[in-house]
């Protein structure tokens, strides 16, 4: 479930998009929250994990198209638009998802069929 959507990139990632990381408590999740800079956003972490998502897109823009488990890795997929009207101007977008607990053994980021980004989850939740 997406909780946040922001056109934005906290500036310290903005070099480093695409880009995921992962929270399973309270303490990683208040400070991934400041890091991405969407304070705003709250979730109840005794129940779901949460994914921070960076990317950049051109004008038209970038969806989440899909969050599932992929034999163990709970995968993000990203879709960018193709059409011909869009300018080469970078967009930021920042996504916070939130999904049930599960053995996860990492967090991936694709952009269409393209792995762009992967974290081990160093923590079992």
């Amino acid at each position: 479930e997406l909780v946040t959507y922001e056109e934005k990139i906290a500036p310290i990632y903005v070099q480093q998009a695409p880009h995921i990381a992962y929270a399973i408590n309270e303490e990683q999740f208040n400070i991934l929250r400041t890091k991405f800079d969407v304070e705003n956003t709250d979730i109840d972490m005794a129940q779901y994990m949460a994914v921070f998502v960076v990317a950049q897109s051109n004008s038209c823009g970038v969806m989440a198209d899909g969050a599932y488990d992929n034999k163990n890795k709970f995968s993000i997929q990203l879709l960018a638009s193709t059409s011909d009207s869009c300018e080469d101007e970078q967009m930021d977008h920042t996504f916070v998802i939130q999904t049930e607990k599960a053995n996860y053994e990492k967090v991936q980021l694709y952009i269409g069929n393209v792995l762009k980004s992967s974290m081990d989850i160093k923590e079992k939740q």
